[in-house]
């Protein structure tokens, strides 16, 4: 099962987030297009806070925090 917010097109674009988001392939790989879902800091901030994320969120909260979380070095 593929997340919700996932909007899979010629660009992927992540749905929870205001604004333009393209996951990485690392992301699609390990959160959008599986049951892991959940596990992803977008998906998590957003249903914690019930609105979406802003893109200077994501850069400054998120992306390393959710790198560090499945031991992913970048």
């Amino acid at each position: 099962m593929t997340c919700p917010y996932f909007q899979e097109a010629k660009r992927n674009l992540c749905g929870a987030v205001d604004g333009l988001l393209h996951p990485s392939i690392f992301e699609e790989r390990t959160f959008c297009r599986g049951d892991n879902y959940r596990q992803c800091g977008i998906y998590r901030s957003l249903h914690g806070t019930n609105a979406k994320v802003t893109t200077d969120y994501y850069i400054e909260k998120i992306q390393d925090q959710q790198f560090q979380e499945t031991g992913c070095l970048i």
